[in-house]
């Protein structure tokens, strides 16, 4: 059974402000002789010029030792920064991310598919018009990079079968897409939408597209070249919405299963790739958190079980919660979290 859901190009941002401040200590008192430290005395005239040549005479010793610094000062000014944590200390990188075994099991290619036909939509809706296109420019060039990461999911799935030509169009076109909505403007409104047309033709195609032919080795997909966490995160907030709105009762948790089940799918993929935009040791357990309870509602899912499917949704919350405690908040208007 197909269902529907409701397009949300929706920003919400956490906004942590901070004010801070030293205090300045007064100087010890001088005589009207004494020189004013170096660095608040005026940078000397340029060589050459006529107020460098009248002061050309070199300074006497007194003088030389007077317009020395204190090293000192400059030293006790200077801040420490606290350690990084075990927990929390960055990598050099973020880590080379590949698929779990389990994910093709649990993650249908068809989850993945009706996902990426509804990310095109939503392009669609705003590509109508270039007041739209110049007005809701960010959300779709975030939705675009998020099309592209869709697409190379449904390539890497192994029963993609001929999706993996037109995924990988797809990707390409999307990325295309992201770039063009970049700059507001009727050039690239038109461009944008010509992409967005392509997209759609292929995902029309679908499945009958020719395959992508294997690569003797392929390489584990860069998902940091795709877009950016907060691109991710989108699908994260339309799915987890959308289990906890049918957790109200057992009733609803059966009319809606099949879409329940495709949220939480989703879920446990972004939790899959997630470790791939962050180089901090911790986040790739945060991310195992969400892919657990994504898992565990899968389950309640396949087995009609009502009461694990709310202990699952439970989980998925508070995994939200943990992560968000630890990053979203002190990320400001530019953090991978705010969306």
């Amino acid at each position: 059974m197909r269902w529907s859901r409701g397009c949300i190009f929706g920003v919400s941002l956490v906004a942590v402000l901070g004010c801070g401040g030293g205090s300045t200590s007064t100087p010890p008192a001088t005589t009207p002789a004494s020189p004013a430290p170096a660095a608040s005395r005026p940078s000397p005239p340029p060589a050459g010029s006529a107020s460098n040549k009248v002061a050309a005479r070199p300074p006497a010793a007194s003088d030389r030792a007077a317009a020395t610094p204190d090293p000192k000062p400059a030293a006790a000014a200077e801040k420490t920064e606290p350690a990084p944590t075990a927990e929390n200390a960055p990598a050099e990188t973020a880590p080379v991310v590949q698929l779990s075994a389990d994910w093709a099991k649990l993650v249908r290619v068809d989850d993945l598919t009706n996902e990426l036909s509804d990310s095109a939509k939503r392009l669609e809706a705003n590509l109508k018009k270039q007041p739209d296109f110049d007005k809701y420019i960010k959300a779709i060039n975030s939705e675009a990079h998020l099309t592209a990461m869709l697409a190379a999911l449904v390539a890497a799935h192994p029963d993609a079968g001929g999706w993996k030509g037109s995924a990988a169009e797809i990707e390409a076109s999307a990325l295309e897409l992201a770039h063009s909505a970049e700059t507001k403007g009727a050039r690239t409104f038109r461009a944008a939408q010509e992409f967005q047309k392509k997209i759609a033709e292929r995902i029309g195609q679908g499945a009958s597209g020719a395959a992508a032919e294997p690569a003797a080795s392929a390489e584990p997909t860069d998902w940091a070249a795709l877009g950016k966490l907060a691109d991710a995160m989108k699908q994260v907030d339309r799915s987890y919405k959308f289990i906890r709105g049918s957790m109200s009762n057992a009733k609803a948790f059966q009319d809606k299963a099949d879409g329940v089940r495709h949220e939480a799918a989703m879920l446990l993929t972004i939790a899959e790739i997630a470790p791939a935009f962050r180089a901090e040791k911790d986040f790739a357990e945060l991310s195992a958190g969400m892919h657990d309870a994504a898992r565990s509602e899968i389950e309640a899912v396949d087995s009609g079980d009502f009461d694990k499917a709310k202990q699952a949704n439970t989980a998925i919350n508070t995994s939200c919660q943990n992560c968000h405690n630890r990053y979203r908040l002190d990320q400001g208007k530019a953090g991978d979290f705010n969306f």
